[in-house]
């Protein structure tokens, strides 16, 4: 009994991990918050194979067209893993108002604009469900209003893990 339950712990944990690496470069202002994702190696050459149907190294207008309507637009049942809070209490994640894809030195590239809900003192990035992982460095933030300033945190999940951009 005691062996199958470490088993089936051991099956729990082995299966917490993500699948996709992800880079993440926010550019903040007033009213939104665009965001570049830049994927890892393996998760862009899976994707250019899927979507760069004509092979040529790029994403044409149709092929990025494509590449939201099967992978970017389903991400708003998750709110683009990007949460925005006020006073720590949750607010609801906008829908996205833009959405670009590209590839850029062999790695692909989605570039989309989040509506800053009023109020937002934090912005959250992670995956409760482990499958990506996100990067988010101070050198990858960009904050247009240079009155403004920001802190970058570590959010230490239960079994995931993510960064809090504090906004001050």
């Amino acid at each position: 009994m005691r062996i199958s339950i470490l088993f089936l712990l051991s099956m729990i944990t082995l299966s917490a991990h993500p699948h996709s690496f992800v880079d993440v470069y926010p550019a903040i202002d007033e009213e939104s918050i665009t965001i570049r994702w830049e994927f890892d190696e393996m998760s862009s050459q899976m994707l250019i194979m899927d979507f760069d149907r004509d092979h040529d190294g790029s994403l044409s207008e149709k092929e990025s067209g494509t590449l939201y309507k099967e992978t970017f637009a389903g991400l708003k049942e998750f709110e683009y893993y990007t949460y925005f809070y006020h006073d720590g209490k949750k607010i609801a994640t906008p829908e996205s108002d833009s959405f670009m894809a590209s590839i850029e030195e062999y790695k692909v590239n989605f570039y989309f604009t989040l509506p800053r809900p009023e109020g937002t003192t934090e912005i959250r990035f992670y995956d409760e469900e482990m499958f990506t992982a996100y990067l988010l460095k101070k050198a990858f933030i960009k904050m247009t209003d240079k009155s403004r300033s920001f802190e970058l945190k570590k959010l230490d999940g239960d079994y995931f893990f993510g960064y809090i951009l504090e906004l001050r």
